[in-house]
């Protein structure tokens, strides 16, 4: 069973990793299309549009990929002037950004959410992912994006007709295109600016911003310039300028082949100047093509420039005390602004029914997140008692860990010290019966040495009795004769016969003096003085003797008492 144990992980881990590579080559393989959509995006955004709609499998993108491909396919969709219709694309960025630090991408998933809800009418929603761009962080170092961003919440406030809120958001979108020197982008904001001073009953400002805007905005949009500019200077009396910029228009205007409804506010602002230059047939032409249904159509809804037409035919009409004609358009001046006004009404009940809708659901969507709060607090909490309790249970299967391994070790110590006690205790008997053998043994000798002992004394208390011995230590001082020395030497052996054996073999080199000397203290003269006199020596010659001949075999001091026992023992 080993084997297989260890063989199916293995299997496992290489199989995974196959797989994650298989994965990271097919998002290495997107990755380049990715950066080529978005080098492209800013000079050719027809082709990022289709790199990013046509080339890219989306399935096999990681979720950052996913995130930029939303990000990126939504500015493509914006620069090639596409209106927005759902915000499923760009959910994707905003739900992964939000919990990534990427500033950048963050700005430019908020903005391009904004631009969605923009197109789509959703302006409370566009507002906030335009001031969440903001807020990010990342607009100031990235002025381009930062002043699109304040252009957009600019334009989202004019659109609202919030004229004093709309004008700081433009100053900062000009004083980001300024520091990029972006001067297209700059005149739209002054063109935006000069709007905003014009609703603010700031014509000057507004001329100012207007004639600043024409530098260098591009043909298809210095018509609508020059526009505003006349009706501007039309409401000022300040005819002169209207007239010198309308020779301007002229030429476009006549130029135009096709009708579009984007030239009805110009139609209107020539009308409305020949009207007040006096030129009345010109200004009921022009007028006439504002309000003419056969060149627009009747389904159209009608407008402010429409409503505006129809006033200036009627007070034309009333400037040529024509009455009927008068009457006849304020009648149609009166059908078309109520018809405005009632959509109007019903745009403000739709808005307004969607800013309930959407407080609403802003409301549920803060209960919800309330509730999702306390859900992962929950969570978190349960986690982390989780976290404590299994710290808690680690701890105690450490500890108890520790107490086995403890346990066991001592029982190991126990078992160890047993076996060498039980060795010890095996050893101490054998040393023990040894001790008792040897015990026994010197019970023996000792007893045999105590025999031996008696054995010697009753030698020496015979040998002390015999003769010859009490003859040699009689006090009275005698020449011994030969006889005297054998007898004395025979009567030794006799009564110690193993001495003359010991004796050679402690002194195997000793000479007949030394011999005679070593009898003379077995019978108890030790006397150098009378072993002198027996030998026929001087004292000193004695001593040395016996001192020499106990050294030279003993490797030992000596006098004639230790001499002397050591004689006895023998």
């Amino acid at each position: 069973m080993r084997p297989t144990f260890i063989v199916v992980p293995v299997y496992l881990i290489i199989y995974s990793f196959f797989l994650v590579a298989c994965q990271g080559k097919k998002r290495s393989e997107a990755q380049p299309l990715l950066d080529q959509a978005e080098a492209l995006m800013q000079t050719h955004p027809d082709s990022a549009l289709h790199i990013l709609a046509e080339e890219i499998d989306t399935k096999s993108l990681s979720p950052r990929q996913q995130a930029d491909w939303a990000i990126l396919l939504t500015q493509a969709e914006d620069k090639n002037l596409f209106t927005h219709t759902t915000d499923s694309t760009i959910r994707i960025a905003l739900s992964y950004y939000e919990k990534k630090n990427h500033p950048l991408r963050l700005m430019q998933a908020c903005y391009y959410a904004g631009r969605v809800y923009q197109d789509m009418g959703d302006a409370p929603r566009c507002q906030d992912y335009f001031l969440k761009a903001l807020q990010t962080g990342a607009a100031a170092d990235h002025l381009t994006f930062a002043g699109m961003v304040y252009g957009n919440l600019a334009r989202l406030y004019i659109f609202q007709d919030a004229w004093q809120e709309a004008m700081p958001q433009l100053q900062e979108a000009a004083r980001c295109f300024g520091e990029m020197g972006d001067s297209v982008r700059l005149s739209y904001i002054f063109r935006d600016m000069g709007r905003t001073l014009s609703m603010l009953d700031r014509p000057d400002s507004a001329a100012w911003y207007y004639e600043k805007a024409l530098v260098h905005i591009p043909p298809q949009e210095e018509l609508f310039i020059i526009n505003e500019l006349i009706h501007l200077y039309t409401c000022q009396e300040e005819y002169t300028r209207a007239y010198g910029h309308m020779q301007e228009l002229m030429p476009v205007v006549e130029a135009v082949t096709e009708e579009t409804d984007a030239l009805m506010p110009v139609y209107l602002s020539i009308g409305n100047l020949y009207r007040h230059l006096g030129k009345a047939d010109s200004a009921s032409y022009w007028l006439h093509k504002v309000v003419d249904e056969s060149v627009w159509g009747d389904e159209i809804p009608p407008t402010e420039t429409e409503v505006s037409a129809w006033y200036y035919l009627a007070q034309l009409a009333r400037e040529q005390r024509n009455w009927e004609t008068y009457a006849r358009f304020r009648e149609s001046h009166d059908k078309v602004a109520e018809e405005l006004m009632e959509a109007t009404y019903r745009e403000q009940l739709v808005e307004m029914q969607y800013r309930y809708d959407y407080e609403v659901h802003k409301n549920e969507s803060a209960q919800l997140r309330i509730d999702y709060l306390s859900q992962e607090r929950d969570y978190y909490r349960l986690v982390v008692l989780s976290a404590l309790l299994l710290a808690g249970c680690c701890v105690i299967l450490y500890y108890l860990r520790r107490r086995i391994r403890k346990h066991r070790e001592l029982k190991s110590r126990i078992h160890a010290l047993t076996r060498e006690s039980e060795q010890l205790i095996g050893r101490n008997n054998k040393k023990i019966k040894q001790l008792e053998k040897e015990i026994v043994r010197l019970k023996t000798e000792n007893n045999d040495t105590l025999e031996e002992v008696l054995i010697q004394k009753q030698r020496a208390g015979e040998l002390e009795k015999s003769p010859i011995a009490q003859k040699y230590l009689q006090g009275n001082l005698w020449e011994p004769t030969n006889q005297d020395k054998k007898e004395l030497q025979e009567t030794v052996d006799r009564i110690f016969p193993s001495f003359a054996f010991r004796l050679q073999k402690a002194f195997p080199d000793m000479d007949k003096t030394e011999r005679y000397l070593c009898y003379l203290n077995k019978i108890g003269i030790t006397s150098n003085t009378k072993i002198a006199h027996f030998t026929g020596m001087s004292p000193t010659g004695i001593a040395s003797r016996r001192d020499r001949l106990y050294e030279r075999h003993l490797k030992s001091k000596s006098n004639r008492i230790i001499f002397k026992e050591f004689i006895d023992s023998l």
